[in-house]
């Protein structure tokens, strides 16, 4: 039975048992308020550490790296500082923007270990070892099955609009982090945006708290079941596009701009929320953070919003645009107390 949000006779956001909704505070020492009220300190404070962020002098920086498999002390506390501030971080590995050398998937998830990201969460267009290779596949991969990539947005050279990984993923393959390396850029195009989830949120609560709730809703959106000879096996999953995790105590999001094989909830405010976050995300906005990866380049985050332009390769089969993904179960950083309330 689902529990829809409803609000009780003091005007607190409850679900259909009378609980609290609860929204995270990304800071440990502080815990954020567990109704909709505007003006509780805690959030308030959480609100402001937030966008006194958004925009730092010289922009977001690119964290230098020497060695990926041993990260130097100042290295690792740089990346986690810009993490713990937007949520992801940029990088760049010395000596890694030949292709004919590229980084090894291997490197990649050992430089990832050393945040506490392990066993990285697999689909079935990744390799044994959960690695992606996002590259334009149209008319390389024959077949109709799971495997052939040609069957996704990401592995074409088509504009791929805003998501975060692994919306549709139950709780046992939720994507809390993910990092996306650059080995290959395109000749045109490719340039990726992101948004700290948590922004979002924010600019919802400050401008339509009624639409931050009904997207808050464990029933706001649902993605079909991908099953059949020529589906992924992926169960239908039903699920808040906000909500706190329940491991990890952070606010958790899923989202994405599909505009097929999804049934948002039949609610006014949950179809006025959906235009409402286009439109944040259609900027501009100090919180969307342009940049087209270079090779070498790459993002560690905490699952954060993301898009990509389209984009055109250079000519020759060995010249196109190829980064490197990884997805993890763990959230990278130190995340706040776990909140009791959960929505």
């Amino acid at each position: 039975m689902t529990a829809t949000a409803q609000a009780d006779p003091t005007g607190r956001r409850t679900d259909a048992v009378g609980r609290g909704l609860t929204m995270p505070d990304s800071i440990p020492s502080r815990t954020v308020d567990q109704s909709f009220r505007p003006h509780a300190a805690d959030y308030a404070a959480w609100r402001a550490d937030k966008l006194r962020e958004l925009e730092p002098t010289g922009g977001v920086p690119t964290i230098p790296l020497e060695n990926p498999l041993q990260l130097k002390p100042e290295e690792r506390h740089a990346l986690l500082a810009e993490i713990a501030k937007r949520n992801f971080a940029f990088y760049e590995i010395s000596g890694a923007r030949d292709r004919d050398t590229p980084l090894d998937g291997s490197v990649l998830e050992a430089m990832c270990r050393q945040f506490g990201l392990a066993a990285p969460v697999n689909n079935p267009a990744a390799d044994g070892f959960g690695l992606s290779r996002i590259e334009y596949v149209d008319g390389r991969e024959g077949g109709t099955g799971p495997g052939n990539r040609a069957r996704y947005i990401p592995y074409t050279n088509r504009r791929l609009n805003w998501h975060t990984d692994g919306y549709y993923n139950d709780e046992l393959r939720k994507v809390r982090s993910f990092v996306l390396h650059c080995v290959q850029d395109a000749e045109h195009g490719g340039e990726n945006v992101l948004m700290d989830p948590e922004i979002l949120y924010i600019l919802l609560r400050d401008e339509h708290p009624h639409l931050l709730q009904a997207l808050c809703q464990e029933d706001a959106f649902s993605i079909p079941a991908d099953r059949g000879d020529n589906g992924s096996g992926r169960m239908a999953f039903t699920g808040p596009v906000f909500s706190v995790d329940a491991e990890t105590g952070a606010l958790y999001t899923r989202f994405t701009q599909r505009r097929h094989h999804i049934h948002w909830l039949d609610d006014p405010d949950v179809a006025e929320a959906v235009k409402a976050v286009d439109r944040i995300l259609q900027g501009p906005h100090p919180a969307l953070v342009r940049r087209t990866l270079r090779p070498g380049q790459g993002v560690l985050c905490n699952n954060v919003l993301h898009c990509r332009s389209a984009f055109e390769d250079r000519q020759g089969g060995d010249h196109g645009r190829l980064l490197f993904r990884l997805r993890f179960n763990q959230r990278i950083g130190h995340a706040p107390e776990k909140s009791p309330g959960i929505i």
